[in-house]
């Protein structure tokens, strides 16, 4: 037995190994948040319902430039917006801006924030929808009078609830691939995949043009 103190005294080198140790964990944790953050801003692949993307991509009014058959001229770019209050409408002409500083093309659905929509978000809608120019959401922004396309309140009403439904049924494609994100939100075509990413990130743009231009 022993009958007086030892002391122990511990290898300097041990303290290194904890402090290799704690550095070692933290550039983890910093790598995992890095891919994390990566992730979240890469595009969704759509590999769930692609029919019914198609379906719901044709049968939306969405104005932008066509051709004389009805198809989409122009870049294969969709922009799904909501319309109608002050926060949706500031992220969608952001949105738009970006689009366009990237030299995109793309076909624009509006759809309404609420329903049944505010008679002058259901005469925008309307008249972009009738006229096929997105142009007329920013002139509207601005202040301009919208051209009287449409003068009945029940046509236009029926414009928003059709904008209302194809936003629905093209959300939940979206929700079935795994990107469950408020409008704006946006869809490529980049050869035979599909892709969507939320409209309100910054690198969209940048994503989007990567796509179409390899």
């Amino acid at each position: 037995m022993l009958t007086h103190k030892v002391d122990i005294e511990r290898p300097a080198y041990l303290a290194l190994l904890l402090a290799a140790a704690l550095v070692s964990f933290s550039w983890a944790q910093w790598s995992l948040n890095q891919l994390g953050a990566a992730q979240a801003q890469a595009p969704v692949l759509i590999v769930h319902d692609r029919d019914a993307l198609i379906a719901a991509l044709q049968d939306a009014p969405f104005a932008g430039p066509a051709g004389e058959d009805g198809r989409p001229l122009g870049d294969p770019v969709w922009l799904i917006a909501h319309i109608g209050c002050e926060g949706c409408d500031a992220t969608t002409a952001q949105a738009l801006a970006r689009l366009d500083r990237a030299g995109l093309t793309a076909q624009v659905l509006f759809a309404p924030d609420t329903f049944p929509a505010a008679p002058e978000t259901a005469a925008l809608i309307a008249t972009v929808a009738r006229t096929g120019e997105a142009a007329h959401f920013q002139a509207w922004r601005d202040g301009q009078p919208l051209p009287p396309v449409i003068t009945d309140p029940a046509e236009a009403e029926g414009y928003g609830e059709l904008a209302r439904q194809s936003a629905e049924r093209l959300a939940a494609v979206l929700a079935a691939n795994g990107l469950d994100a408020a409008l704006p939100v946006l869809i490529w075509r980049d050869e035979g995949s599909w892709r969507a990413l939320p409209a309100g990130r910054p690198a969209a743009a940048a994503a989007i043009q990567r796509d179409l231009q390899s």
